[in-house]
């Protein structure tokens, strides 16, 4: 409540915000979109911030869910942004009156002064023996020979202000625990953040190795082209098709499986589901989808007998007009201390159907990378089953599961 807003455009104001923001930013009818703060109008890169919800998930979804995905993106805007200067100026202040209060302001403490008030006998007060005794005792540990009652006061005052001291002791110890907690907490922040720069920095890197290489390959072959004369295919662009429309979450993922002819999902939607906490600008969507395309087409051309390898081997010798996946994010399978460990091959054991396996679970350790990010790092298992029913089997699209080198 109170961290985002919403508005409902009639057709006219459709168009008119169309107009206003650009072909790039505009909110298609029927579509729900997120305008993130800061948004330049016309800048396609800016773009894929501002995230659009679907009308079929609109229709289809549960509200539940819904509900949970509009308020992870409104929280998460609320989070992120910077408060006022205003705001951290006082926050700053608050926090320098507080270390003063507990602190003290540097100043050294001052005696009760000389000048005292006459001391008010009460009537018939009888001093008793051990009044004298307290006394004596009282002379001897302050090293007073003669005890007067202004000097009693200076270290009645003083003790009164020790005991201070003592509590303000206290609740300084208590501050610099919580301070010294919050200072770990943001430690550990700046190094969850300072490993996924590095994996989005690498991942950035070899994303870049690839555009060049694809770039180099589009330019020779053009070149070819030029060379025999064929101008206009020298310059076409390929047919348009939905299926090379890159999904927007991981909804839109599962239901763009649903689509495909040889891949089918069995595992829990939930798992990838929750890949979009951490998914903003849909890019793991985008590549999941992208390995998921390239099985299609594995299944399609070794169907079609134009495909003799397994998944890997098609990956690094792609047949012409087939859809890839960079070959060195594909695992064939997993490691043998996974193979081997029951408790961790287990959770990599996915439904099937009873044609492919009587028991209708197989172990899957053929697996595409999606990404590298910490702890996360989602990952997509699949089981080939293209020789015997002609379908390849995904039985998990999530997070990295747990093997030995995770706690």
């Amino acid at each position: 409540m109170g961290i985002g807003s919403g508005y409902v455009l009639d057709p006219e104001a459709t168009e008119l915000f169309r107009r206003a923001m650009g072909d790039t930013h505009q909110v298609r009818p029927g579509t729900m979109r997120t305008f993130l703060p800061g948004a330049v109008p016309g800048d396609a890169a800016d773009a894929l911030r501002h995230r659009v919800l679907s009308t079929g998930r609109i229709v289809e979804d549960k509200q539940p869910r819904l509900t949970r995905l509009l308020g992870w993106r409104a929280r998460d805007v609320a989070i992120e942004t910077r408060l006022p200067s205003a705001a951290t100026r006082l926050d700053r202040l608050f926090e320098k009156q507080l270390n003063v209060l507990l602190v003290g302001d540097g100043a050294e403490p001052t005696a009760v002064g000389a000048v005292a008030p006459a001391i008010q006998r009460t009537p018939g007060l009888v001093v008793k023996a051990a009044d004298l005794q307290l006394l004596r005792l009282l002379r001897d540990e302050l090293g007073e020979p003669e005890l007067t009652p202004n000097r009693l006061r200076e270290f009645i005052a003083f003790a009164r202000l020790g005991q201070r001291e003592h509590v303000n002791r206290q609740a300084l110890s208590q501050r610099l625990a919580e301070l010294e907690e919050r200072n770990a907490e943001l430690q550990r922040s700046l190094d969850e953040v300072s490993e996924q720069l590095d994996d989005e920095t690498l991942e950035l890197a070899e994303a870049r190795a690839e555009l060049v290489k694809e770039a180099a390959t589009n330019r020779h072959l053009r070149g070819l082209l030029r060379k025999a004369q064929r101008w206009e295919d020298a310059w076409s662009h390929p047919a348009h098709s939905e299926a090379d429309e890159l999904p927007d979450s991981f909804d839109d993922v599962l239901t763009g499986i649903a689509e495909l002819r040889h891949v089918i999902f069995t595992g829990d939607p939930a798992h990838a589901l929750d890949l979009e906490e951490n998914d903003r600008m849909g890019i793991w969507a985008g590549r999941t989808w992208d390995a998921l395309l390239a099985l299609e087409d594995y299944a399609k051309a070794s169907a079609e007998g134009r495909c003799n390898r397994d998944v890997d081997g098609y990956l690094r010798n792609l047949p012409d007009d087939c859809r890839g996946y960079p070959a060195h994010q594909h695992a064939r399978d997993e490691t043998a201390d996974v193979r081997n460990n029951v408790r961790l091959a287990g959770i990599r054991t996915f439904p099937v159907p009873i044609e492919v396996d009587p028991s209708g679970r197989v172990f899957m350790g053929a697996h595409f990378r999606i990404a590298k990010f910490g702890m996360v790092s989602p990952r997509m298992h699949y089981f080939d089953a293209t020789r015997r029913t002609g379908k390849i089997y995904v039985g998990y699209i999530g997070a990295h599961l747990k093997s030995r080198m995770t706690n």
